[in-house]
């Protein structure tokens, strides 16, 4: 069974689970986003890749983490990002500029990306872990791991918050 057949399955069985999200519309995308979508599908971009690529990319650029740092750069989606954005290599991790692109652009990107063409549950972080990450590290984790969970609680809330709304 492929990624792709695991997570139709998973993203079947959960479509009651979770309130309707609307799907970006895609004509609305500047050219730029759109040809970063084309690159990533390109490489075969799925949910597991994007939560190891976020993983990894706020491993590298927020916290330091050398070992994320080649993990993104000697991947699929490293050489993606060489050539797309220009990154000469290796990346220049910390320069102002990249954190800007990451931040900006490169993950927002993946994230409509994934949006699109695997549906929006499958840019909640609380999914990403509960299929592909290790809950427990996380939590032991205080840097990256204590910030995603963080951020997990907030999408939670917010959306049930906005559930009062619809």
């Amino acid at each position: 069974e492929t990624v792709t057949e695991t997570v139709t399955e998973t993203v079947t069985e959960t479509v009651e689970t979770f309130p309707a999200s609307p799907d970006p519309d895609v004509s609305s995308l500047p050219p730029a986003r759109l040809e970063f979508h084309a690159a990533l599908k390109a490489i075969g971009f799925d949910p597991k890749t994007y939560w190891r690529s976020y993983a990894d990319m706020h491993r590298a650029v927020l916290y330091g983490d050398r070992s994320a740092r080649d993990r993104i750069e000697f991947s699929p989606v490293g050489a993606l990002l060489a050539t797309h954005f220009s990154f000469a290599t290796s990346f220049p991790w910390t320069k102002a500029s990249t954190r800007r692109v990451m931040t900006n652009e490169i993950l927002p990107g993946m994230a409509t990306f994934i949006h699109v063409a695997f549906g929006w549950r499958w840019t909640r972080l609380s999914n990403l872990i509960a299929e592909f990450g290790d809950s427990t590290a996380l939590a032991n984790d205080f840097g990256f791991g204590a910030h995603v969970l963080l951020d997990a609680e907030t999408q939670e809330a917010d959306e049930q918050s906005a559930e009062c709304f619809a």
